[in-house]
């Protein structure tokens, strides 16, 4: 008797599992989504803030900023012709 009440319970539980999976797998891709931009803002910031700041104390109009310009023109101009 005590094993049949505990495939009931199995079964109850499986049941109760199904039903659940398309909230569980929702509630799993939100985690996700949640990772993925934190994960990704958190390193741009990191890369960005810091260039930035080195930026603003540099004097304007000089052959460093003219050369920061140029290469970051150019390195957009390629990932333009490489995506097509």
């Amino acid at each position: 008797m005590s094993e049949s009440l505990s495939a009931v319970a199995a079964a109850s539980e499986a049941v109760d599992a199904v039903a659940n999976a398309p909230e569980t797998i929702s509630k799993l891709f939100e985690l996700a989504r949640r990772v993925i931009y934190g994960t990704s803002y958190s390193v741009t910031y990191a890369i960005v803030f810091p260039t930035a700041l080195v930026l603003a104390v540099v004097p304007k109009r000089n052959v460093l900023v003219q050369g920061i310009l140029d290469a970051s023109r150019d390195a957009q101009a390629k990932a333009e012709e490489m995506i097509g």
